[in-house]
């Protein structure tokens, strides 16, 4: 059988090119949002301003990478809003350049006036509210892509439930499977969905799809020629498609010529808000009408949401 790939362009080199320094910031937020020893970020709206002030900050100082801009945040979580504005941090970022020296007085400053990291134990979530479970209660045939690279342990639940799972590596790479992505049919067992939503890490890294096929190789395949790129010249990589930090600006800045590829079987995604100060919160849902992306947001939890 003739391998499937999808042919990466020019025009599709520049959106991922433009999507690297989204992923630099998400990634940076997560790093910072694991610590225990600072304060948390703000979330929801407010969190969103706040995040863009700290990327226009950061591009100002041009550290806009993923270790910079994380320093960048821990000294604004540490030291408070106040703290850009203190007469003493004006004067010291206004003589050179921000070097590594400038950044440890910052954080020494920072420190001085921290504010204090609230105690106690994390609320646990309802995740039989969450509406991807709702949607696998429903009957709907939905299936999710985990990473293995990320967390194994999802895919090993999906063997113990009997769940139907999939590597996307081709047979040929099968000895990569335990570090690839894997295709659950997450609908036959809303337990493995509970266990998903409730990993710390797959609940805003797991890529979620609808798609009702006679024969799942008609999906793998499908997918496989997603996570398969062949570049100009006949180069072939792969292409983490199924990484939400990837995924909602692959599709909201891919072709409309293309969209029909991309989907085939798929009827539905669903996508995490990759911005971590969301994903609690709210995913993206992509469909294709008429040739038209159509994308809407889904409250993720939203019977938690209404009684708040």
């Amino acid at each position: 059988m003739e391998k499937s790939f999808w042919h990466l362009r020019d025009e599709d080199r520049l959106v991922l090119e433009q999507g690297r320094e989204k992923a630099a910031i998400f990634n940076a937020l997560r790093d910072v949002m694991r610590r225990d020893d600072i304060p948390a970020p703000p979330s929801g709206p407010e969190g969103l301003y706040w995040l863009e002030e700290q990327v226009k900050r950061a591009s100002a100082l041009n550290v806009l990478t993923r270790e910079g801009f994380a320093r960048l945040l821990t000294i604004s979580l540490t030291g408070g809003d106040p703290f850009w504005r203190q007469e003493e941090v004006q004067t010291l970022l206004s003589k050179g350049e921000a070097g590594s020296e400038k950044w440890a007085v910052l954080e020494e400053l920072a420190s001085l006036n921290t504010t204090p990291v609230a105690g106690g134990q994390p609320v646990k979530i309802d995740v039989t509210q969450n509406t991807l479970y709702r949607l696998c209660e429903a009957g709907l045939p939905l299936w999710v892509i985990v990473d293995n690279a990320l967390d194994a342990s999802v895919q090993g639940m999906a063997d113990a439930l009997e769940v139907a799972n999939y590597s996307l590596f081709r047979a040929d790479e099968q000895a990569l499977a335990v570090k690839g992505p894997w295709l659950l049919a997450a609908w036959t067992k809303p337990r493995l969905i509970q266990y998903i939503l409730s990993r710390p890490e797959y609940g805003f890294n797991a890529l979620w799809l609808v798609a009702d096929v006679e024969d799942p190789e008609q999906l793998i395949r499908h997918l496989q020629g997603l996570l398969y790129i062949k570049e100009e010249g006949g180069a072939s990589n792969r292409f983490r498609f199924y990484d939400p930090r990837v995924f909602n600006h692959w599709l909201h800045n891919l072709a409309a010529i293309r969209l029909d590829d991309f989907f085939g079987p798929v009827q539905m995604w669903i996508s995490p808000d990759p911005n971590p100060l969301m994903t609690a919160q709210r995913a993206f849902q992509y469909k294709l009408l008429d040739g038209h992306l159509n994308c809407c947001e889904l409250a993720l939890q939203r019977c938690l949401n209404d009684e708040q």
